[in-house]
């Protein structure tokens, strides 16, 4: 008999894990969670019905774990989302909306290509708009922002619409709230911003490493007015840093040592793993290192030997 419970139990578990998997629920919800279901625990009170109103023409599902939002005078045309207006997460979104529906999707203000999108996964980070269109005109109708678990890409989470900060965690301190409806986010470290939907009471939490320094590029060599008239040396790039370098408008290859010597117009952009970027431009003018200088000397040697050569040569044929 007990083991039976058990195995039934484990069963349970394992349901309730994949379930909330599959669904994407668990995107950034905190909270207690019915191992049976894998769903949120919420007031009895709240659970007599399915849905609740969280703004005008939004609602949400207990069940289904998401909010539907409709067109104003248009209650025929609705999309429904695992995450509230403007919210801001390190997880998955998923949309769900009719194919009839005249609908475009918006990343950092370019429009996507959705015909082979799985909108049900959207994973890349940015800044998000979904625009729907009825007869008369458009409307934004839902916006969010995916960052990645460390980030430089947010300085403050403006809280959705109906929703309340609870409590903020930076490098495991508790914060003073003065402001519900903003957490600020403009000192670098981890931070943990609980809120909740004051609605619903369904409660999330954002986890992210917030990193606002930008990469420690230096270049040395170069004078204040951006121009270098000898080798050109570039440090400060670390492991997981992007970089690009052009030069005079084509990519240029950075070697190891970061040594520059060739004259050119060069542009450098590095860009950390918070997504911080520095760009320096400079100019190498045309020089004359030690090698060059060598060179140089010789074949100024060898132009006068041959000058000489040839005036000796003139005099011995007047002299004749």
């Amino acid at each position: 008999m007990i083991v039976s419970k058990l195995l039934s139990l484990s069963m349970a578990l394992i349901m309730s894990a994949s379930a909330t998997t599959s669904s994407g629920f668990d995107m950034d919800y905190e909270g207690e969670i019915n191992i049976y279901t894998g769903e949120p625990i919420v007031d009895e009170e709240d659970t007599e019905q399915q849905t609740v109103a969280i703004a005008d023409g939004v609602t949400y599902d207990y069940e289904q774990n998401e909010y539907t939002y409709t067109l104003p005078n248009n209650n025929t045309i609705s999309v429904r989302s695992n995450v509230p207006d403007k919210m801001i997460t390190t997880k998955s979104v998923s949309l769900y909306y009719d194919s009839d529906i005249l609908a475009k999707l918006y990343l950092d203000g370019e429009e996507l290509d959705t015909t082979d999108m799985d909108l049900t996964e959207i994973e890349d980070v940015g800044s998000y708009a979904l625009v729907i269109s009825d007869a008369d005109s458009e409307y934004q109708l839902l916006s969010f922002t995916i960052v990645p678990e460390k980030t430089g890409m947010i300085s403050n989470y403006q809280m959705p619409d109906g929703f309340e900060i609870v409590e903020v965690a930076i490098d495991d301190e508790v914060q003073n709230i003065s402001d519900k409806k903003i957490a600020k986010m403009k000192n670098d470290g981890d931070y943990l911003v609980s809120y909740k939907c004051k609605a619903s009471k369904v409660e999330y939490v954002l986890k992210v490493t917030i990193d606002h320094t930008p990469p420690a590029l230096e270049i040395d060599g170069v004078d204040d007015d951006g121009r270098a008239h000898g080798p050109v040396t570039v440090s400060g790039i670390e492991k997981n840093d992007s970089v690009t370098v052009t030069k005079d408008g084509e990519k240029f290859k950075l070697d190891k040592e970061g040594y520059i010597k060739m004259p050119g117009k060069y542009e450098i952009s590095v860009t950390d793993d918070a997504g911080n970027n520095v760009t320096r431009e400079f100019e190498i003018k045309f020089y004359l290192d030690r090698q060059g200088l060598l060179f140089g000397l010789l074949a100024l040697a060898v132009i006068i030997s041959i000058v000489v050569y040839m005036v000796r040569a003139r005099k011995k044929l007047r002299v004749r």
